[in-house]
């Protein structure tokens, strides 16, 4: 148990040294943090421009988007795969990029804050804190809904509203029958306590 969660899925060691497990039928559950967790998704745009690179990536990639919360300097996202094979170093690169890209063209003072010079070679914009994030496979139910509601509770555990679904910037709505800025795909595994890859959806 780590922070009140159960750990006992394959996870990394070193966020500089984040191993992918591109396991089918598991899920993944993703932090992103930004450059030194400066608060830069604070902005209502730079939110709405995350959930908007991680909504098209779902459909180029072909996963299944389960929950999420955008909080001033980090996101959580709970993806599925929905293809046997898939690789999640792609999967990455095409919500952070675009993401990147989005808010800097959205914030062009922001990009020359996030500018990182380099000795002979040209100089780097960082929107998100170097070494990958963390990725943590879910392959049980009873945890795959540990972390949807470790997700939801994260504006209010920091103060930011009251309840889950006050948070405009996270799926928790979707789970009580409201709307999300992006779609949801409701996890549908059972919540019962089951054996792994246990993953009964309809």
């Amino acid at each position: 148990m780590e922070h009140g969660r159960a750990v006992d899925e394959h996870r990394t060691p070193s966020r500089l040294r984040r191993q992918q497990w591109n396991t089918p039928h598991h899920a993944h559950e993703l932090t992103f943090s930004t450059y030194r967790r400066r608060q830069w998704l604070s902005d209502s745009a730079a939110a709405h421009a995350f959930l908007q690179a991680l909504d098209v990536a779902r459909s180029k990639h072909d996963f299944d988007v389960f929950a999420y919360v955008v909080m001033p300097a980090h996101c959580h996202v709970l993806v599925c795969p929905k293809s046997p094979a898939y690789d999640m170093g792609e999967i990455l690169k095409a919500i952070k990029s675009p993401a990147a890209k989005a808010i800097f063209g959205e914030f062009p003072q922001l990009r020359q804050l996030c500018r990182i010079e380099r000795t002979g070679r040209k100089p780097e914009y960082r929107f998100w804190q170097p070494g990958g994030g963390y990725d943590r496979n879910i392959f049980k139910s009873k945890t795959a809904w540990q972390v949807i509601e470790y997700f939801h509770a994260n504006p209010v555990r920091s103060g930011l509203c009251k309840r889950p679904t006050d948070w405009p910037w996270s799926s928790a709505a979707v789970y009580e029958g409201l709307s999300t800025p992006v779609p949801v795909d409701i996890c549908r595994w059972t919540r019962e306590l089951g054996s792994p890859h246990k993953l009964e959806r309809f």
